[in-house]
């Protein structure tokens, strides 16, 4: 797992959700909500959990994927619902979603950098 290969996986959910809008595809809500069922996820509450989940960084990781898994979670459901323009508004610039993406974002690239040992 690389940062990049998790920040890519994250920023395609907004492609995603749109497509299944789209194609009236019907999301499975509550593991888009876990933090658990993405690639990174499993990652990070595995191998990088034994490797250094004693850090700060590991822990502001971690709450920022929930956190943007909840956010996803909810755009899901709306998505389900065919709500176009409530998707279109959780996914605008300085929305929730938007905000804990970012945050994401963030703090992949702290967790990596201390990973590649320059600052854990």
């Amino acid at each position: 797992m690389t940062s990049d290969e998790a920040i890519s996986a994250h920023r395609e959910w907004k492609n995603r959700f749109r497509a299944a809008l789209t194609n009236r595809e019907i999301l499975e809500v509550a593991k888009i909500s876990s933090d658990q069922s993405c690639p990174f996820g499993i990652w990070l509450h595995g191998e990088a959990k034994a490797s250094f989940g004693e850090h700060t960084e590991y822990a502001t990781c971690v709450a920022h994927h929930a956190a943007f898994h909840q956010e996803a979670g909810k755009i899901a459901e709306k998505v389900n619902l065919r709500e176009f323009l409530a998707v279109e508004g959780m996914m605008s610039r300085y929305s929730d979603y938007a905000n804990a993406s970012e945050a994401l974002i963030v703090s992949v690239r702290e967790l990596f950098r201390g990973r590649n040992g320059n600052s854990i």
